[in-house]
């Protein structure tokens, strides 16, 4: 059972939800009985609490989390899909999920394990690129700076709007390259 909209004096809403993929904090779960008044695009961002039945004496009975995305396929069967980051994902938490995870073929698994990870590297890239382009930003005006103020020798001037310009234009060609693909 997941409850979505924890914050103080308010309802959480409830649905019931199977597991479909678990991998590092990324947990993707199915509803299984949706609600057709829930607008589930509203949901992201929510933080959420999700509670494992027959877990056992000494097991966690609930996993806090935080609602990342939705995706509802189309159609007369409209299946709901939830993407939850999970908030402490200890190795108890993980043998709990990895157990609950409906029983699928092992490529269909490693599928999905390999597109949770091309995600989180795919922002990391980003990160990494939108530094060197800020940075490359930086050297820009500092060499501007250094030119205008006349104070420092011109060389030092010209080889840090030459280093900027580089840099901005390797980091701007890798965004264009990134969306481009």
């Amino acid at each position: 059972m997941l409850e979505v909209g924890l914050k103080p004096g308010e309802v959480p809403l409830r649905f019931p939800v199977a597991v479909q993929n678990f991998a590092g904090s990324l947990l993707t779960l199915r509803v299984t009985r949706a609600l057709p008044w829930v607008e589930w695009d509203m949901l992201s961002g929510q933080d959420l609490r999700l509670h494992l039945p027959g877990a056992g004496p000494d097991a966690v009975e609930s996993i806090a989390g935080k609602l990342m995305w939705v995706k509802q396929s189309g159609g007369a069967d409209s299946a709901i899909f939830l993407g939850v980051e999970v908030t402490q994902p200890t190795s108890q938490v993980q043998a709990l999920l990895e157990d609950r995870v409906l029983r699928a073929p092992r490529d269909i698994k490693d599928l999905w394990q390999q597109w949770d990870r091309m995600k989180v590297k795919s922002r990391r890239s980003a990160a990494a690129w939108l530094t060197f382009l800020l940075l490359g930003l930086l050297l820009l005006a500092l060499g501007g700076g250094i030119l205008s103020m006349g104070r420092f020798p011109e060389t030092y001037g010209y080889a840090s709007l030459a280093a900027g310009g580089l840099l901005t234009l390797v980091a701007g060609f890798r965004f264009w390259r990134q969306h481009r693909v």
